[in-house]
């Protein structure tokens, strides 16, 4: 086979390699290389999600609130021998429309095996029964890895294959319609303090550097349900191994050096030299190594009682045209400009 600079080979004269067996290097490695050098590959980019699966499929016409045939969902089913949490997966095998709920407000959707459905705005987590003093609440029994549901003011609670929860979505008053879905949980999501990892979610972890400076990466893929039990409210993202470990953490961003910090709700940062993330542990212990770990959520806000009030994930990678990332820049440079120049004339 003959090297061209172009993708593919010419294989028109055979005689050139006699009967040597296939070798890489002499028959492919020239082109590999050449479209690793001219291409963005793993080589070039780190710390980020790669695919999220779209397992929840929702449709939104007219107020008509849809969960289309074919989604996946994940049911909480209890323990196996071993004490571990067992996750069912449950396709949805027709159309299923939720009703108008009674009032206005922002909604958890549910669904069981049964295709029974819950709309509610009362929802906990944790391995006792919380205390409420609301009629109907969503309660997932983290103990029994089970989500139970009341409707007695938490008198009784009772698991029915519940799946975690689909969305969050707003009612309108007017006609107590579906106004808008706010967040889809595909991939991660959410109920009370509990953060849930989804299967299929595919990623790049940082592994460091190469001997020519490039970045080396860990591709990886979850397989099962991961769970975080956050405790704030100083969780503001979430890491994760995209195997069994995710974590709600104090993301401090990216830095070529170990910025200011203390050990209040372990920080944690990319450092973009090492190419590694950085956990401050202790005054005594300073900044350490946390291999095999990327940045999932963009933000995670939670209140003092450790429930969590909103959460982002990271989109995607997706490649940003340098022409139109500095002309942002520039143009944010000159705003600044005319700023710094306003107040020095209101201040003379």
């Amino acid at each position: 086979m003959n090297k061209t600079k172009h993708l593919g080979l010419n294989v028109t004269d055979m005689s050139k390699d006699g009967n040597e067996k296939f070798n890489f290097d002499k028959d492919l490695g020239y082109n590999f290389n050449t479209l690793d050098e001219q291409t963005l590959t793993h080589r070039n980019i780190t710390n980020c999600i790669l695919e999220i699966p779209q397992d929840i499929n929702l449709d939104l016409s007219n107020g008509v609130l849809t969960l289309l045939a074919g989604s996946k969902v994940y049911v909480p089913n209890g323990l196996n021998a071993n004490g571990e949490k067992i996750f069912e997966e449950f396709i949805i095998d027709k159309d299923f429309i939720f009703p108008n709920a009674n009032a206005n407000g922002t909604y958890f959707l549910y669904i069981n095996k049964n295709y029974h459905y819950r709309i509610s705005d009362y929802n906990y987590s944790g391995d006792t029964p919380p205390t409420i003093n609301e009629t109907y609440a969503i309660w997932y029994d983290t103990a029994q890895n089970l989500i139970k549901a009341t409707n007695d003011n938490g008198a009784n609670w009772a698991p029915n294959t519940w799946a975690l929860p689909l969305c969050l979505a707003t009612v309108t008053e007017a006609n107590k319609a579906y106004d808008t879905i706010n967040q889809v949980f595909n991939g991660y999501g959410y109920i009370g303090s509990a953060l849930f990892e989804l299967p299929g979610v595919k990623g790049l972890i940082v592994d460091g550097v190469n001997d020519d400076g490039s970045l080396k990466t860990v591709i990886k893929t979850t397989t099962k349900v991961s769970l975080d039990y956050v405790v704030g409210p100083r969780s503001n993202a979430g890491i994760s191994n995209l195997n069994d470990t995710l974590e709600g953490a104090l993301w401090l961003g990216e830095f070529d050096n170990h910025p200011n910090a203390n050990a209040i709700g372990s920080p944690r940062y990319l450092n973009t030299k090492t190419n590694s993330i950085q956990l401050y542990k202790s005054t005594s212990e300073g900044w350490v190594t946390q291999n095999g770990f990327l940045q999932v959520l963009e933000s995670l806000k939670v209140d003092t009682a450790g429930k969590i009030l909103s959460m982002t994930p990271k989109k995607p990678f997706r490649a940003v045209d340098y022409n139109d990332y500095q002309a942002k820049i520039t143009e944010l440079e000159t705003r600044i400009t005319a700023l710094e120049t306003a107040i020095t004339a209101l201040n003379a």
